[in-house]
């Protein structure tokens, strides 16, 4: 409704086309190993969390690794979904930064990629978007955003920051050193990739392994249940 601007006719559009794409696209339901070659590079990171605890999304273009395909979308539909799976109680979007600072005309993803990127992002989880930010963007890629300009609608356009202080958006100590951060991320993919589908409790067909994100953890005690924060407490322990 607010995506529709609280007109009824509209969010009912929106809503059965969404539901279509979900039943269609299955993002809940994506293997891990289909999109696992993807992630080797750490192009796209979910770390940390934004000063209203919206999980963030770090998109680096710079370390493309693959040609383009329709498997680079179902990748970053499968961090959607997991950013959406880090979300305290109570939170309903997160934050995106794109990061262009080792980016070249090679690794950036064409318009037309864009473009369907925009799409889904707009039309699909448009309210779990809560700001896209860009840093470091190159003049020699002025021409990409000119470029993509016209596919942006006026509420995707309002979340769009350039070159903004992070400081303001994002606390040090979770903000990646990259940036100016305290948040030295050291990426070890092996080790990162098993921590966040385990912590998902993601089966290796998509599906989710028994006793995740279904409600309470049990301890096999029915005197007492473990919320999900608490057993990552207990597992960190």
């Amino acid at each position: 409704m607010r995506a529709a601007k609280w007109k009824m006719h509209d969010a009912e559009k929106r809503i059965k086309s969404t539901l279509e794409w979900r039943r269609e696209y299955k993002p809940e339901l994506i293997p891990p190993d289909e999109v696992k070659i993807e992630c080797k590079t750490g192009k796209i990171l979910l770390t940390g969390f934004d000063k209203d605890g919206r999980p963030i999304i770090y998109m680096r273009p710079g370390r493309e690794n693959t040609e383009t395909s329709p498997r680079q979308l179902r990748h970053l539909v499968w961090w959607l979904e997991r950013a959406k799976d880090m979300m305290p109680p109570g939170q309903e979007s997160l934050v995106i930064i794109v990061d262009y600072k080792t980016t070249t005309l090679s690794t950036n993803p064409p318009i037309s990629v864009a473009s369907k990127v925009l799409t889904i992002l707009q039309q699909h989880y448009v309210e779990t978007l809560g700001r896209a930010i860009v840093t470091n963007l190159p003049l020699l890629l002025n021409f990409f955003y000119k470029g993509i300009a016209p596919f942006l609608d006026p509420v995707t356009r309002d979340k769009l920051r350039f070159n903004p202080d992070l400081f303001e958006l994002v606390p040090r100590s979770q903000l990646d050193a990259d940036f100016g951060g305290d948040y030295a991320f050291d990426f070890e993919f092996e080790t990162y990739w098993t921590q966040i589908i385990d912590h998902c409790g993601i089966a290796p067909d998509g599906t989710r392994l028994s006793g995740y994100f279904d409600g309470p953890i049990s301890t096999g005690n029915d005197e007492h249940t473990l919320s999900m924060e608490e057993k990552v407490l207990c597992d960190a322990e």
